[in-house]
C-alpha cells in the first residue's frame, strides 16, 4: 500500500479533537457522549426485558423499534411532547364530506370519538350531531349541525 493511502492516527492536546482533517470539532467528546447515552438506553432496555421475562412476555424482534424519538401505537403518537392522535387519522377525518344521512353522521361521530380525549368540550361540540342520530329524528342538516361539524374539524386540527 502506498504511504499516502495508509490510515493515520494522531494525538491532540488532552486527547481531544478540536478540529480534525474533515472539519469535525470535538469528535471524540461527541462519540463518548453518544456511547454513554447508548449504554444508558441499553441498561434501561435490559431492565425492562427482565421485567417482561419475569411475567412471561416475549418480544417479536421483527416488530421492535429501538432508539426512536416517536412511537406510533394503536393510532396514537407517543413522543417527548406527550400523546397525540396520529396525523393520518386526523387527515382522514378532515377530508370527509358533509354527511347526508344518519348513517354517515354515525360514521363521522365514530371517527371523531377516536380523538375525543384530545378535544376539550367534545360532548358539547358534538351534541347537535348526536341529536341527528336519535331514533325517530328526521335528518335535516341545519346551520347548527354545519357549525358543530366545522368546530369539530377545527378542534381536531388544532389539538
Amino acid at each position: 500500500m502506498a504511504p499516502i493511502q495508509r490510515l493515520k492516527s494522531f494525538k491532540t492536546p488532552r486527547s481531544k479533537f478540536y478540529k480534525d482533517l474533515m472539519g469535525y470539532e470535538k469528535l471524540q467528546m461527541t462519540f463518548f457522549s453518544l456511547a454513554r447515552r447508548m449504554k444508558n438506553t441499553t441498561e434501561l432496555f435490559k431492565n425492562a426485558y427482565n421485567v417482561w421475562k419475569h411475567f412471561g412476555l416475549t418480544l417479536n424482534l421483527g416488530k421492535c423499534k429501538f432508539l426512536k424519538h416517536n412511537l406510533e401505537f394503536f393510532d396514537l403518537l407517543f413522543s417527548q411532547e406527550g400523546v397525540r392522535p396520529d396525523s393520518k387519522k386526523i387527515s382522514a377525518f378532515t377530508n370527509t364530506t358533509t354527511p347526508t344521512t344518519v348513517s354517515e353522521v354515525r360514521s363521522l361521530l365514530g371517527m371523531a370519538n377516536y380523538s375525543a380525549q384530545f378535544i376539550p368540550n367534545f360532548a358539547t361540540i358534538t351534541a347537535p350531531l348526536r341529536k341527528l342520530t336519535h331514533k325517530g329524528t328526521q335528518f335535516n342538516w341545519h346551520k347548527e349541525h354545519k357549525d358543530a361539524y366545522q368546530q369539530l374539524k377545527t378542534a381536531l386540527v388544532h389539538e
